[in-house]
């Protein structure tokens, strides 16, 4: 997901990391699977549109010295940010507190954030809004 920004990059990442061959054809066809759902959630595929400003793996350093990385961050240009996590296995409130540290970290970059999103990726993708932080 690191390298997909866009819905416009999911066929030339997926056409790479076949050429790649680090796959066995039916690994790449689930990879391929959950990547396709994932980008096509109805609940989040406005996140992959082409004019959104999109960072994927961005290290943030926090003011008191913590490197935190959000897996994607979708910037708006009223200076709001949604930030999206995707997770494997069940809902857990760490999960939940990561997200609060990642909204801190872009509070105190004089970001708003907009939403907080958790993506569990299993059989179903599941998409869990976090309440924000008061």
């Amino acid at each position: 997901m690191e390298q997909i920004k866009s819905s416009y990059d999911l066929d030339p990442v997926l056409d790479t990391i076949k050429q790649n061959g680090n796959y066995s054809e039916s690994d790449f066809l689930n990879l391929k699977s959950k990547v396709t759902h994932i980008v096509n959630h109805p609940e989040i595929k406005e996140y992959f549109e082409a004019h959104n400003r999109v960072e994927n793996e961005r290290d943030i350093i926090t003011k008191d010295g913590y490197l935190v990385r959000p897996d994607r961050l979708v910037f708006y240009k009223d200076k709001t940010v949604c930030v999206i996590d995707y997770k494997t296995g069940k809902p857990d409130y760490s999960h939940e507190e990561q997200l609060h540290v990642y909204e801190q970290a872009l509070n105190e970059m004089d970001f708003k954030v907009k939403d907080k999103l958790l993506v569990y990726v299993d059989e179903e993708i599941k998409v869990n809004q976090v309440n924000l932080m008061h």
